[in-house]
């Protein structure tokens, strides 16, 4: 599911899997009932400690999982302040190594080098 997932009834259920199933929820829940997998309730600080989908809080029974993306707050973002300065040189080192570390979970760095190579071929 891309976005986020609110559910306004007194009984409606943010994400419910059973009979094996699997749900990724690509932004946050608001609901009454967190998420359900198969007869259990699990409330937002119910994730399990570690996640076997990285950058997902996980809520599994055993059998079915439910993924949430791990909120962000604006203020460990830098400028999440509302302010428009620029990283320093010291900050962005770290926010650069982690967009190569996803981009290279997506497998773009592999198109990004292969063209970077028949560049170099065509001189």
């Amino acid at each position: 599911m891309n976005g986020d997932v609110t559910a306004t009834h007194a009984d409606g259920v943010g994400a419910w899997a059973d009979f094996g199933g699997h749900i990724i929820v690509n932004g946050s829940i608001s609901a009454v009932n967190y998420i359900i997998a198969y007869r259990l309730l699990f409330a937002p600080e119910d994730h399990a400690e570690t996640s076997s989908l990285p950058g997902y809080l996980e809520y599994t029974d055993g059998t079915d999982f439910v993924w949430v993306l791990i909120p962000v707050d604006p203020n460990d973002v830098v400028g999440g302040d509302g302010s428009s300065a620029l990283p320093s040189a010291g900050d962005a080192a770290p926010l650069a190594l982690a967009l190569l570390f996803s981009l290279m979970a997506l497998g773009v760095t592999s198109l990004v080098m292969s063209r970077k190579h028949h560049g170099k071929e065509a001189l």
